[in-house]
């Protein structure tokens, strides 16, 4: 009832919000891009801002679904309004798998950043018109291109102890069988931590390898993957 009352409180404040929109459409191949709780917020928390791991969450989480192209990418193609009552079916599902981490955030604030800045770009894929297809199919891909799977799969599991660069690097490679992207951070105080990976996927929903990865392990220092701690 709470959700389903603060649903309909967000509709009506966010009609009078307003994006930016784009001319450009054009794009080659999305990022799916997952993170590992733990470590954003360790980042998030060192950079001053506030960070927390909502108790339903036990794992990988989505960041987003990025069209891009090669050597840039389209952001609010379109001035469209993200909707809450468009995806109330998915609710449970998005706050599991693709939640907001800041706090003092909207719980819908993360959904409202990404569809408004990425999914009015994927829209002009078939499959991904509407609010509700973005949504579904992002879940859809995390789900298929699991990262906690293929780590889990390859002996890695969260632990205090840290990981080789190497070692994270080739688990998560060999499971995909492309050039995917595992990402680190640096957190002063704690270290290397494993944050995030992203795969590539082109418009007839195949994984292609990515042209460029960011963020990566370096492997001068041992890379943490540390336990939830739930």
């Amino acid at each position: 009832m709470l959700l389903r009352l603060w649903v309909l409180f967000s509709f009506f404040i966010c009609v009078t919000c307003r994006t930016a929109p784009s001319n450009s459409t054009d794009w080659d191949f999305q990022m799916l891009v997952q993170r590992w709780p733990l470590s954003t917020c360790q980042i998030v928390n060192a950079s001053g801002h506030a960070c927390f791991i909502p108790h339903q969450v036990k794992g990988w989480t989505i960041h987003g679904l990025w069209p891009s192209g090669y050597g840039s990418y389209p952001q609010y193609c379109h001035d469209w309004i993200f909707n809450m009552l468009e995806v109330v079916d998915l609710a449970v599902q998005l706050l599991t798998f693709w939640p907001n981490l800041y706090i003092n955030k909207p719980f819908d604030s993360l959904w409202k950043h990404e569809y408004e800045k990425h999914g009015t770009c994927s829209a002009s894929l078939h499959g991904f018109e509407t609010e509700h297809d973005y949504f579904e199919q992002g879940l859809a891909l995390s789900d298929k291109y699991d990262v906690q799977r293929v780590l889990e799969q390859n002996d890695i599991f969260p632990r205090e102890a840290g990981y080789k660069a190497s070692v994270i690097r080739n688990a998560i490679q060999s499971g995909y069988n492309k050039t995917v992207c595992p990402g680190c951070g640096y957190v002063k105080g704690i270290g290397q931590v494993l944050s995030q990976s992203y795969v590539c996927i082109d418009k007839k929903m195949e994984l292609i390898d990515c042209p460029d990865c960011q963020k990566v392990c370096v492997d001068d220092y041992p890379v943490l993957y540390q336990p939830l701690h739930f």
